[in-house]
């Protein structure tokens, strides 16, 4: 994996890092459960525009199954299994918990698709599992049954991740990181438009709330997606969900240029650790391509 391959994670990372900030200024307005429909909803609308001006809308009809099940397990279900974990537990804690998300692609793979588990990959992902925790910092907390089901959810969440790249590696085969893409976000949408419907604001939100409504369905979803399914295509599935490892480091690297979060000790050591990881599992070297 080259520099190009790298910049991507970091720039993908940067966009998922910058959802928890995006959804705590949105939710003073509307509700965690409308925030997400929306958000597919106008991430779907615009990759399907977008994809019929490339003349590339995808072949939905061939494998509706399959563009469903990716909607499900890589979009829409995930998602909110993360928002329900968010109010269940510490917001720290679950970005810790959200963090084994390669761990499972990689188990995932070698039991599914018999790719070898090497010692350097499972160690790395070991070693940025624990920078992680040293970047946000333990929380202790009760862990009474609304706390258990936050953190079977924010779980389940990762598992559904990692098994969702690899359906894509099987399942899509030359189908194209744009047909991927606005296959997966109309089913995502179609499937989280019930709990929008439910959730629709008593009064309509400020145009501070449109707006981030839009750069979250645009740039955070339809944008991160399109990068996310082209690193897929490249360095397979393990190597692009390392990208959930950075996920945390740029939401405390965002709380502290637009909240003046305070940058501690922990936080430059577990970006450090994170970082030697990923270069562990993606073998990262410094070419271009």
């Amino acid at each position: 994996m080259g520099i190009g391959d790298l910049v991507l994670i970091l720039g993908l990372a940067a966009l998922w890092g910058s959802t928890a900030l995006l959804v705590r200024i949105a939710s003073v307005d509307v509700s965690a459960g409308f925030i997400t429909g929306a958000r597919m909803s106008i991430a779907a609308i615009a990759m399907i525009g977008y994809s019929w001006y490339r003349g590339s809308l995808p072949s939905i009809r061939a494998r509706p199954g399959q563009y469903a099940l990716m909607g499900l397990l890589n979009a829409a279900l995930p998602i909110g299994l993360g928002a329900f974990a968010a109010t269940r537990i510490p917001v720290g804690v679950a970005a810790i918990l959200f963090a084994p998300t390669p761990l499972f692609a990689a188990i995932i793979a070698a039991i599914w698709l018999r790719e070898r588990l090497s010692p350097v990959k499972v160690g790395g992902i070991l070693l940025g599992l624990i920078g992680v925790v040293i970047l946000i910092g333990w929380v202790p907390f009760e862990i009474d049954g609304p706390a258990a089901l936050g953190i079977a959810a924010a779980l389940g969440s990762c598992v559904c991740y990692g098994f969702s790249s690899n359906l894509a590696r099987v399942g899509f085969p030359g189908e194209g990181s744009l047909r991927l893409t606005t296959g997966q976000l109309i089913f995502a949408a179609l499937l989280s438009a019930p709990v929008a419907l439910a959730s629709l604001p008593d009064r309509m939100p400020s145009p501070a709330t449109l707006a981030i409504l839009l750069v979250f369905g645009i740039v955070s979803t339809a944008i991160a997606y399109l990068l996310f399914f082209g690193l897929f295509e490249r360095i397979g599935a393990v190597r692009t969900q390392m990208v959930a490892l950075l996920i945390p480091c740029f939401g405390v690297i965002w709380g502290a240029v637009f909240r003046a979060e305070p940058i501690t000790w922990n936080v430059l050591v577990g970006l450090v650790i994170v970082l030697t990881s990923l270069v562990l599992v993606t073998g990262f070297t410094f070419k271009r391509v």
